[in-house]
Order: structure tokens, then C-alpha cells, then sequence
């Protein structure tokens, strides 16, 4: 028969390592600090799947469909490369030069479909589809802002 007190034990050590998360590695923190970068400047032309992915600062930007974004777009994804180069010269943790790395050829490829895009595919976006995705965003906020 098990105890009360072995049933208190582990019910206590499981309660502890749930409790007890190993501590994120300081090279985690700093590659995740460094995604940001490129995260955000994606949320610019996109602040709706910035928002749907949590990001609440993102919350009430909309997409800008006023004016051809190419070119800005373009510029910031140039400034988010050049900026992860020049970290990448001054890092010395080889987790976070990886990591950066792997950031600047993601940065990289956006910026080559973005002009293969341009060249080859017409201008399009689907309005019914981005009022689907707001809706669907929109309708997970409200009960909590009603307080419901």
C-alpha cells in the first residue's frame, strides 16, 4: 500500500520540476533579441499576423494598402541584414553567430521573392481573405475586452 507521505513526495517533487524550469541559456535570449529585428520589420507590412501571433503592440496597426510598399519594404529588409552583419562581426558565442547567420540568409531570401514577385507575379492581394483573417482576430478580442 503507498503512503500518504510517498503520495505527498512525489506529488511535491512533480509540483517543484514543473515549478523549476531549467533557466534559458543567455545565447537563447540573446538569438531570440536578435529575431526581433526581422520580426518586426515583417509586422510593419503585416501587423495583422504580427498581432495574430501575439504581438499586442501590433494590435491596432492595420495593413496599408494606400501606396506600393516594395521599395520601403525592400530598404528595411537591406537595414535589418546589414545591421545582423555587423553583430555577426562583433559576436563571439558561436550559438548566436549561427543563429544570426541563419537570420541574415533568411532576410536574404524574403528580399529575392519579394523581387522575383515583382517581376513575375501581378500585384494582388486577397481583401476578403485579410477582412476574413481581421474578423476571425477581431472575434478573439472582443469577449475579453467585454470582459467576458
Amino acid at each position: 500500500m503507498i503512503s500518504v507521505r510517498a503520495v505527498s513526495a512525489v506529488a511535491g517533487l512533480l509540483l517543484v520540476a514543473a515549478i523549476a524550469r531549467p533557466a534559458e541559456p543567455k545565447w537563447v535570449s540573446r538569438s531570440n533579441e536578435n529575431a526581433k529585428l526581422l520580426l518586426d520589420a515583417d509586422a510593419r507590412y503585416d501587423p495583422e499576423t504580427a498581432s495574430q501571433q501575439g504581438e499586442e503592440r501590433y494590435d491596432e496597426a492595420i495593413l496599408d494598402l494606400s501606396r506600393d510598399r516594395y521599395a520601403q519594404q525592400q530598404a528595411d529588409l537591406r537595414s535589418v541584414v546589414a545591421e545582423y552583419r555587423r553583430r555577426l562581426a562583433a559576436e563571439s558565442d558561436l550559438h548566436v553567430k549561427q543563429d544570426l547567420q541563419i537570420l541574415i540568409d533568411a532576410a536574404r531570401q524574403e528580399i529575392q521573392t519579394q523581387a522575383l514577385d515583382r517581376k513575375y507575379l501581378l500585384d494582388y492581394t486577397d481583401v476578403a481573405a485579410t477582412i476574413f483573417n481581421i474578423a476571425q482576430v477581431t472575434e478573439e478580442f472582443v469577449p475579453a475586452l467585454q470582459g467576458n
